[in-house]
């Protein structure tokens, strides 16, 4: 057995009082507090001293590394309320298309609170005398789930579809023999819902997609349409105001931005001063880009660039048209609202990469909302007032709900229970009260900014009225680990708490730690790779 000899300086007696564990004896604490006695004890460091002399000091340790932030939020203090969130800007299409209430009330769960529906001319007109059964179960349902309702006034009933009609056989995308006759219709609308619906049917929008199949004839869809919104609007807005009721009318739901329709809409004196909002579609893919990969090349341009692209991209397309907005003649000029109505991936009714895929799914809807929010940082007037997702269930392929199976195709009705879709909890995640609360409304931060290390991240940031929120897309195949700081938060003790999409199919939650910086906190945040996570910041 080999007994390693104390080191120089080093007592016996200390290494074994050390190793043992135990505490001196209270007796020998008391000699020891006898100054004699420590001046005893001294006598060897002392020597033990001289021995060292002429040696030069160890160093010191270094100090302990600080890590720059590679995001920053600036809250403003929650004063800064230069760029609005509208409550309830989180939508979706046709909810009332799915099969009870209950499904219906897992989409109002989820921060989404506007349905865009169908106004269902053709068949509440199916006679001259209308049938409003046609329509009122719909929005009853609606109503009873606290939704409300952009409602779609578009398409013909039979009756009115004029002789030689350039479309196909009971085709009800058609323009009306006479506008006015169906401006009134459209009116009649507006009276039914404020009666029967009183605060439910908020806005009206003039047709759908009137550019494209929505309007079937080829020829002069630019003039059918103004003809049709100059008919049909200033009716729409005098019967509500009798009514004593508050509505905002439309258009023109453009399946692809053209600028020469928003110039023609907002310039013309019989259609400008009847636009209270202004609504366009985008939907990031094409037929041609069905097989496109997330983030690599197959062939096919990957749809996280196609979203990104600087010049057809969600938020190149979206400060397009705040920028034809600005130059209108509507009543509000440039902070007229605007309405994203429709999006997605892929127009086309297939499967593609991303659409209801677990991980890009989240990643894909995240990334979507975040880059329109940010455009207020780089010169737009106004977020978005309304983005509605397509769709709460569009079959095949479309939806918030469906049937889980191996396509992931939104069956609803098949064998199997509806489920929540992967792209549902990014949704839940941003829009839900009880999570980051887009959807109640409230301002964006005062500013955002990150450092090379947390260039491949996405974030946004905006408070509510109960807390700060941070969203942070990770659309890449690289985790990080990063720290963000959020400053002038406007709580003087906050806690914060970490959320996280996990695997499409759930939202995890934990504590966070805060540790003062600067005038806020910063926060020690992974983020794995191809991943959603948000941060709220509450006080106490």
């Amino acid at each position: 057995m080999i007994t390693k000899n104390p080191a120089p300086c080093e007592s016996q007696g200390s290494r074994d009082s050390t190793k043992s564990g135990s505490l001196l004896p209270s007796r020998l604490s008391q000699i020891l507090q006898t100054p004699a006695v420590w001046f005893m004890l001294l006598l060897p460091i002392a020597g033990c001293s001289s021995q060292n002399a002429g040696q030069p000091p160890p160093p010191p340790p270094p100090p302990p590394a600080v890590q720059s932030p590679g995001i920053t939020v600036d809250f403003g203090s929650r004063t800064n309320t230069q760029h609005a969130i509208r409550p309830g800007m989180i939508g979706a299409n046709h909810v009332d298309w799915l099969p009870d209430r209950s499904n219906m009330s897992l989409i109002s769960a989820a921060g989404i609170t506007l349905s865009r529906t169908y106004a269902n001319i053709p068949a509440v007109y199916r006679t001259k005398t209308p049938d409003w059964t046609q329509i009122d179960p719909q929005i009853s349902d609606l109503q009873a789930e606290e939704f409300h309702v952009l409602l779609q006034v578009a398409y013909t009933p039979k009756w009115l579809h004029p002789k030689g009609s350039p479309c196909a056989a009971g085709h009800t995308a058609v323009a009306p023999a006479s506008t006015s006759e169906w401006a009134q219709l459209a009116k009649s609308f507006v009276a039914h819902m404020d009666t029967k619906f009183p605060g439910v049917v908020t806005d009206y929008e003039i047709w759908n997609e009137p550019d494209a199949g929505g309007l079937c004839q080829s020829a002069n869809r630019l003039s059918t349409y103004l003809a049709l919104y100059a008919a049909a609007a200033p009716l729409m807005k005098q019967q509500a105001a009798a009514d004593g009721a508050t509505i905002r009318v439309g258009g023109p739901a453009l399946s692809v931005v053209d600028p020469s329709w928003f110039q023609a809409l907002l310039s013309n004196s019989s259609t400008a001063p009847y636009v209270d909002f202004v609504s366009y579609h985008h939907y990031v893919g094409n037929a041609a880009d069905i097989g496109a990969a997330w983030d690599t090349n197959n062939g096919h341009v990957p749809l996280f660039q196609l979203t990104q692209d600087s010049s057809t991209g969600a938020a190149a397309t979206y400060t397009q048209v705040a920028q034809l907005v600005a130059a209108g003649k509507q009543p509000l000029g440039a902070s007229a609202p605007i309405y994203l109505d429709e999006f997605n991936t892929n127009w086309i009714f297939a499967k593609d990469c991303c659409r209801n895929d677990p991980t890009y799914a989240p990643v894909w809807n995240a990334l979507f909302v975040s880059d329109l929010l940010n455009t207020v940082y780089s010169g737009a007037a106004q977020v978005p007032a309304q983005m509605t997702y397509f769709s709460a269930n569009t079959h095949p392929y479309f939806c918030l709900i469906g049937i889980w199976n191996a396509n992931m195709d939104c069956e609803i009705f098949g064998a199997g229970t509806p489920a929540l879709y992967p792209q549902y909890y990014a949704y839940q995640l941003m829009a839900a009260p009880e999570y980051l609360g887009l959807g109640t409304g409230g301002y964006m931060a005062a500013s955002i900014a990150t450092t090379a290390s947390g260039a491949g991240l996405v974030t946004t940031a905006f408070y509510t009225g109960k807390q700060d929120s941070i969203l942070i897309v990770n659309p890449t195949g690289t985790s990080y680990s990063e720290t963000v700081s959020a400053q002038n938060t406007g709580f003087s003790s906050p806690v914060a708490n970490l959320y996280q999409v996990v695997n499409g199919q759930s939202i995890s939650r934990s504590t966070l730690a805060l540790m003062p910086s600067g005038t806020g906190y910063s926060m020690s945040v992974a983020i794995p790779a191809y991943t959603v996570v948000g941060i709220s910041i509450q006080g106490q």
